[in-house]
């Protein structure tokens, strides 16, 4: 499987959306940053309800949110949330995870003294 199966209910599809109550899903969404070839399906399911942005890979896409985030001014969190299987970018969930770290800290984030 690769990326986002329009018939699967892996994550929430246009056809999920009338069974939640106004946009109580996406009032947690400050912004989501979109990458792999299931980013423009998810685009149609956030448009109008969450702002986005098609990264298209990982290390662009944290450096998106990060650049978001300093340009707010205050505290922010940057949550690699992964809504479906990326197999058209990573072998596994594990190097996808990597990846993410990886790209934190090139922007030059510190990592925890035990190594996680």
């Amino acid at each position: 499987m690769s990326g986002l199966d329009p018939s699967s209910r892996s994550w929430l599809s246009p056809r999920d959306l009338p069974r939640f109550s106004g946009d109580t899903l996406f009032d947690r969404v400050a912004h989501a940053y979109l990458i792999g070839e299931a980013a423009d399906d998810f685009a149609r399911v956030l448009d109008g309800h969450a702002p986005w942005t098609v990264s298209e890979v990982m290390e662009a896409a944290v450096a998106d949110a990060a650049a978001d985030a300093a340009a707010a001014g205050e505290p922010a969190v940057v949550l690699l949330s992964p809504a479906c299987a990326s197999f058209d970018q990573f072998p596994d969930f594990e190097v996808r995870g990597e990846a993410f770290r990886a790209a934190v800290l090139a922007l030059g984030a510190i990592p925890p003294e035990d190594g996680a």
